[in-house]
C-alpha cells in the first residue's frame, strides 16, 4: 500500500486520467499549485516538471522578467546597505555623509544608490542579454550577512572579506576570460574586468608585486612598474597600471593619485591584507587604504 499522499505507479495505471489524480494529491500551495475548477494548475510563473504532473517548478526567467527580478534585488540590497550605515554610524558621521552625497535619511541613501547603480547601462543590459544573472540564493545569504554583521565604519565593513565573499556573486557575470563584453559586471569571477571589449582577470593582488625596473614592463600584470620613493622596505618599484576609476583596477583594487598620475593599488583595511613586503597605508580620516610603502 502506498503511503498517504503519494502517487504509486499502480494508481497511475488503474485510474483513468491517472496523471490528474496524482496531481490532485500533490496540488498544495507549498508546491505552487492551485485547483482551478477542480483541475490542478501550476501558479503563474510555474509549470509541471514533467508529464506525471507531480511537482510545479519555476519557469526560466529571461528578458524583461529577469530585469524586473534584478531591479527588485538591486533595490533590496542597497536598502540593506543603507540600513547598516544608519545603524552603525554616529549622528555626526551621518550628517557628514548626507552633506557630502546630497541625500537625506535612510530612504534617501537607498534611492541615491539605486539611481546611480541599478541602471540599464551598469547592470540591466547585461541581465537582459543573459550575460549577467541575478542569483536569489546568494542575495538571501548576502542580506543575512549584512543584517548580522557587527558595527564598524561602513567603508571598512563593505571592504571586509566576510561581506565581499557573501555578496560578490549576487549579480554573477557569465562571460569567461577572453569573451566579448560591454561592462565588467558581465565578466565571470571576482577578478573579471571588461578591457576594450574582452573579459580579462584583474584583482588587487596584481598590485602587491615588487618590481626592480620602473617603467613599462611585461613582468607586471598591469604592464607598469611604478618607481617608489626611498622607503623602509627598500623596494624600488611596485607593479600597477594606469587608471581613471576604481573599476579599472579590478576586484580589491582602487585607483589612487600619484605624482606620475592615477595608478591602481591594492585596497586594504589592515596590515595583514598586504603581501610582497608592502604595508597598508591609510590616510588620516579614512578607513580604507592602499598597499604601499613606508617612506623614509
Amino acid at each position: 500500500m502506498p503511503l498517504p499522499h503519494t502517487c504509486s505507479p499502480m494508481l497511475i495505471i488503474l485510474v483513468a486520467g491517472g496523471a490528474t489524480a496524482c496531481a490532485e494529491e500533490t496540488c498544495t500551495p507549498e508546491n505552487h499549485c492551485q485547483l482551478l475548477d477542480g483541475e490542478p494548475t501550476c501558479e503563474p510563473g510555474y509549470a509541471w516538471e514533467d508529464a506525471r504532473r507531480r511537482r510545479c517548478v519555476a519557469l526560466p526567467c529571461v528578458g524583461e522578467c529577469a530585469v524586473n527580478e534584478a531591479a527588485d534585488g538591486c533595490r533590496t540590497l542597497f536598502a540593506a546597505d543603507c540600513a547598516y550605515i544608519y545603524r552603525c554610524s554616529t549622528p555626526a558621521e551621518i550628517t557628514a555623509l548626507e552633506l557630502s552625497e546630497g541625500f537625506t535619511g535612510e530612504a534617501g541613501c537607498a534611492a541615491a544608490l539605486v539611481a546611480g547603480e541599478c541602471t540599464e547601462e551598469k547592470l540591466f543590459a547585461g541581465v537582459r542579454l543573459g550575460t549577467v544573472v541575478y542569483d536569489h540564493a546568494v542575495a538571501e545569504a548576502c542580506l543575512a550577512t549584512v543584517a548580522e554583521f557587527p558595527c564598524m565604519p561602513w567603508l571598512q565593513a563593505f571592504s571586509h572579506p566576510t561581506l565581499l565573499d557573501a555578496c560578490w556573486r549576487v549579480f554573477d557575470g557569465r562571460v569567461a576570460a577572453g569573451g566579448d563584453c560591454l561592462r565588467s559586471v558581465e565578466c565571470a569571477g571576482q577578478s573579471g574586468y571588461c578591457d576594450r571589449g574582452a573579459c580579462v582577470a584583474r584583482s588587487g593582488e596584481d598590485y602587491e608585486i615588487p618590481c626592480a625596473t620602473p617603467g613599462a614592463t611585461p613582468d607586471c600584470p598591469g604592464g607598469v612598474c611604478l618607481a617608489l620613493a626611498a622607503n623602509e622596505q627598500g623596494l624600488a618599484g611596485i607593479c600597477t597600471r594606469r587608471c581613471v576609476d576604481n573599476e579599472e583596477c579590478g576586484f580589491g583594487g582602487g585607483c589612487y593619485p600619484t605624482p606620475a598620475g592615477n595608478h591602481c593599488f591594492s585596497s586594504c583595511v589592515a596590515l595583514e591584507q598586504c603581501s610582497g613586503g608592502f604595508t597598508c597605508v591609510v590616510e588620516p580620516g579614512e578607513w580604507v587604504g592602499a598597499c604601499s610603502i613606508t617612506p623614509l
